[in-house]
């Protein structure tokens, strides 16, 4: 493997992750940040003691001692870490925590507004219908989030003064960028179910005003802490910034999951498993990002990456796998009716033939040399297509097993795996073209400008075709995200999110590759576009929406796009 050359006089001793070039600079700053974390870990731990209401209300469980915790692990990890005289991690952890903080100062601003509306179990149960007022708990909260956001600032002037060494790990932006969408994607989700009549979790889209604008300020912030993270140049930064971001959506999570262990009242949803799932993949990322780039492994506690060609064979072998799940999907019943009931089709069941036949396709081609490095970055974005299509066919079935007699049938396991395989394809594509970044193309980042135009074109195009319906009729709601939130409306928030964002890191790729990711795009909206004339059954008057020429058009300009970039020279690597 060849390793960029040093641009730097300095050796390999003076260039160590462990420790910043100027950590006697560094030290003030971030013992004040150290100090802040503390008061904000004691302020959150008072909250629920002091209570958050007025009359005050009890919580569903003791809550002081696992919300102290919490709020604590960032200052215990970031002591360790100074102790240790690794002045770059322990301010890199303090920091994802401050990105948050506005985000969850505005949930819990929703205690002036409505208080049993917050569902917040850890710190409010309800037992009534009576107004309740901001209690003094309240206050401890705001002060917990001031101090967090106080010592960010503190720490990031500490790694400001230390300095930067190194160089970021640009391969691994865009896979690390997509899990922390798929964090995001779990915060935003209901955490539980409830039975009790006076506390009832909702998710992002119906949620009470604070907690809507809260929660989208998390789901933004996590996926910006993550690529802040994954950039920095120096190692022991990048590490620190990965931990302490995961720690912070640890706190978002264990507070839910808590309340739904100790109470029979409360049931956990699939939104925390999700969270906590990519906040697991990004403590696994914060190995190599920590080690720097061409640094060789060394220790028993290193982990090296598999080669990108081994990547692309996962890929494949796992998109081969979702392609023939999805044919099972689509062509085994998903529902069982009993005889004297009448028949039920599940049309949206055949949107994964098409989104199956192109993932089987790809991963077939990650096996010839020749076609897998141009075709991984479509592979990287069609996956979409099939967990689109599954979230569309898996919300006709559990609307249809509420009627008595009435069971799953062998299609809905089939779709439920293909979107899985689906899922674990396009991480492991994703994982290669980063690989490749850090280890084959030595180029720097590149911006097509000539891509500017079309791309922003497409991006406006292709999200409303996801926003809007493409399939209108009477008495029929169909799946989008304007429409009440159900299990495909996630589908389609992936769809539009993966299309979405494929697209916008196409203007910074090199041009084959930026047309694999615009041509994948293009399949995930066209498949948008196919939803009517192969679910048009499902709906008696179905006719096109707006949301049909949203998706024509966006595919059209996306294949346009990729076209240009196919167009454009690559620049010789150096």
């Amino acid at each position: 493997m060849t390793a960029r050359p040093s641009t730097s006089p300095s050796s390999p001793a003076d260039r160590s992750p462990s420790r910043a070039p100027g950590p006697d600079a560094a030290s003030p700053p971030l013992t004040t940040a150290i100090a802040l974390s503390v008061l904000s870990a004691v302020a959150a731990a008072l909250a629920p003691v002091l209570g958050v209401t007025a009359p005050a209300e009890p919580a569903a469980f003791t809550s002081w001692p696992l919300l102290g915790l919490l709020a604590a692990l960032p200052v215990l990890a970031a002591l360790v870490a100074r102790a240790r005289d690794r002045v770059a991690l322990a301010a890199g952890i303090l920091i994802p925590a401050a990105l948050l903080a506005p985000g969850r100062a505005a949930i819990d601003l929703q205690f002036l507004d409505g208080a049993s509306l917050a569902a917040r179990p850890e710190l409010l149960l309800p037992h009534s219908l009576n107004v309740l007022s901001a209690g003094p708990g309240l206050l401890a909260l705001l002060v917990s989030h001031v101090a967090t956001v106080a010592a960010g600032f503190f720490a990031a002037k500490s790694l400001a003064r230390a300095g930067e060494v190194g160089e970021p790990r640009h391969g691994l932006f865009a896979f690390t960028l997509c899990v922390g969408v798929l964090v995001s994607v779990g915060l935003a989700a209901a955490p539980f179910r409830s039975t009790d009549p006076y506390l009832l979790p909702t998710a992002v889209l119906d949620s009470p005003p604070w907690v809507l604008v809260g929660v989208l300020l998390v789901a933004v912030a996590v996926p910006v802490a993550a690529a802040l993270a994954i950039s920095s140049a120096e190692p022991g930064a990048a590490r620190g910034k990965l931990l302490g971001l995961v720690l912070a959506v640890l706190g978002l999570v264990a507070p839910p999951i808590a309340a739904a262990v100790s109470s029979d009242q409360f049931f956990l949803t699939w939104g925390p498993f999700v969270a906590l799932a990519g906040a697991l993949v990004l403590a696994v990322l914060a190995i190599p990002a920590g080690r720097g780039r061409g640094e060789p492994a060394s220790g028993a506690d290193d982990v090296e990456l598999p080669g990108q060609e081994r990547l692309q064979m996962v890929a494949g072998a796992l998109a081969v796998l979702s392609g023939l799940a999805a044919f099972a999907g689509g062509l085994l019943p998903t529902i069982e009716v009993p005889s004297d009931l009448p028949s039920l089709e599940n049309y949206p069941a055949r949107m994964l033939l098409p989104a199956g036949g192109v993932l089987l396709v790809l991963g077939l081609t990650m096996a010839v040399r020749g076609l897998a490095g141009a075709l991984r970055p479509v592979l990287a974005v069609a996956w979409a297509g099939v967990v689109f299509a599954a979230a569309i066919a898996l919300d006709v079935v559990v609307g249809a097993v509420g009627v008595a007699g009435v069971e799953v049938g062998p299609g809905t396991w089939a779709l439920i795996a293909a979107a899985a395989l689906a899922l674990g394809a396009g991480a492991a594509a994703a994982l290669a073209g980063g690989v490749e970044r850090d280890e084959v193309d030595l180029s720097e980042p590149i911006r097509n400008d000539a891509l500017f135009a079309p791309v922003g074109l497409a991006v406006a195009l292709s999200a409303a075709a996801f926003v809007v319906p493409v399939l209108s009729a009477p008495d029929f709601i169909a799946p989008g995200l304007l429409s009440p939130l159900r299990i495909s409306s996630w589908g389609v928030l992936v769809a539009m999110l993966t299309a979405v964002a494929a697209s916008a890191l196409s203007l910074f790729c090199r041009p084959r590759r930026a047309a694999g990711l615009l041509s994948g795009a293009a399949v995930v909206v066209g498949l948008r576009a196919a939803e009517l004339p192969l679910t048009v059954q499902r709906a008696e008057g179905a006719a096109a929406a707006s949301g049909m020429w949203f998706a024509l058009g966006g595919f059209a300009v996306l294949l346009v796009a990729a076209g240009i970039a196919l167009s454009r020279k690559e620049k010789a690597a150096g």
